[in-house]
């Protein structure tokens, strides 16, 4: 491993350590329940809460971050410099802004 890839994958294991991330496979995942806003038909999320997710993988060599707004829409994955990968360990809201 890279030094940088060594110190995002310790930040990495910080971060579930804190019990604020969960190891899944070969990655991490963070998630926050919300309430399903009224306007979501029941067709789509019949459920009162749902998950929003971010998942980071260092798959390839390169941070991979996977966002996951809601359970309705598709899940969008884009490769992130280390920098960035670091702020969203810090802060895995800053994704949805």
């Amino acid at each position: 491993m890279t030094p940088a890839q060594e110190k995002l994958a310790a930040a990495a294991r910080e971060a579930v350590d804190s019990g604020r991330w969960e190891r899944l496979g070969g990655g991490i995942r963070w998630a926050q329940e919300l309430p399903t806003p009224e306007n979501i038909p029941a067709r789509w999320w019949g459920a009162e809460t749902y998950k929003r997710r971010v998942f980071l993988n260092l798959a390839g060599g390169r941070p991979l971050i996977g966002i996951d707004r809601c359970p309705w829409t598709e899940r969008l994955d884009t490769s992130v410099s280390f920098k960035r990968a670091h702020e969203i360990l810090a802060d895995p809201e800053s994704v949805f802004a």
